[in-house]
């Protein structure tokens, strides 16, 4: 809920500025489980907010382009070659628990093979990346950019007391962009942008999107779900179900909540949702169906 409670405080300036409410209603909701929280970075799956504001998108998508420009939130894309199906699969992530994070991973054990001041740089860089861009990814050119900066001189705003702590540690091994790139890389802050339906081939992608730290599981959690989900409504009669029903299923291959995968399925349009008799149900679609 703190994060609920956050995101609604966060968002009432913007909103006020846009005069819309479509996200409004959304975080009004006490709906806490929309959120996911991945080493400690709570985030809302994209398809699900399409869910909860399917019949006034438009009003939606503009509330959270507002959002990303006052950089409240991140669009964070999931990884390719995850095996998804669905093109464009997205979390968001509050900006500051994403700069919450990249500070805990400095202070920790996973950071010392750099030295302090190496990974006192990073972090400073990936804090610097935020606050430069609102776009959901950033060029490599962008990042030697930013990485030289902040190697040279310019801490970041959340992380200047640690990186002047750094500063006066022994010096570490010189550091290039390209291990502090892959060290992000690795963490899952940052991952290769893959154009044309195929990875960028060569020794570095010309861009990289930001993405949700270690969420490996949590896309394989989605998935499963949403594979468990089609399978347990083509055995059903008109291959439907009441959603009190659905959201009472259990999933042997995921730890998501249930009503989690509904919503993350009405969001990519695998179910379509509709009131028969007064109760609400959701109806697998077939390929080339639409569900909206």
């Amino acid at each position: 809920m703190a994060t609920l409670q956050r995101l609604r405080a966060e968002f009432s300036t913007v909103a006020t500025m846009k005069r819309r409410d479509a996200v409004a209603r959304l975080l009004q909701a006490p709906a806490p489980s929309a959120f996911v929280t991945v080493a400690g970075v709570p985030a809302l799956l994209v398809s699900v907010v399409r869910a909860a504001c399917r019949d006034r998108r438009e009003a939606a998508e503009d509330d959270l382009r507002a959002l990303r420009a006052a950089g409240v939130i991140r669009l964070c894309y999931r990884p390719s070659g995850g095996g998804s199906d669905v093109e464009g699969d997205a979390a968001y992530a509050l900006t500051s628990d994403l700069r919450d994070y990249i500070q805990r991973w400095r202070a920790g054990p996973g950071a010392a093979a750099l030295g302090a001041r190496g990974a006192a740089v990073i972090a400073a860089a990936y804090d610097a990346l935020l606050d430069d861009t609102a776009a959901p990814y950033v060029l490599a050119s962008e990042w030697e950019t930013v990485f030289g900066r902040a190697g040279a001189s310019r801490p970041s705003s959340t992380a200047a007391a640690a990186a002047a702590a750094a500063a006066a540690a022994p010096p570490s091994v010189a550091l290039a962009p390209d291990t502090a790139l892959g060290a992000l890389v690795k963490l899952g802050l940052l991952h290769e942008r893959v154009d044309g339906g195929a990875a960028v081939t060569g020794r570095r992608a010309p861009a990289y999107w930001f993405g949700i730290p270690e969420s490996g599981r949590l896309w394989q959690w989605v998935d499963a779900g949403r594979s468990e989900l089609r399978t347990r409504l083509r055995a059903l009669r008109y291959h439907e179900a009441p959603v009190d029903e659905a959201v009472a299923m259990r999933f042997a291959r995921s730890s998501l909540p249930t009503a989690l995968h509904v919503a993350d399925a009405i969001g990519i349009g695998t179910v379509a949702a509709l009131s028969i008799g007064g109760r609400e149900y959701i109806r697998l679609v077939a390929p080339g169906d639409d569900a909206h």
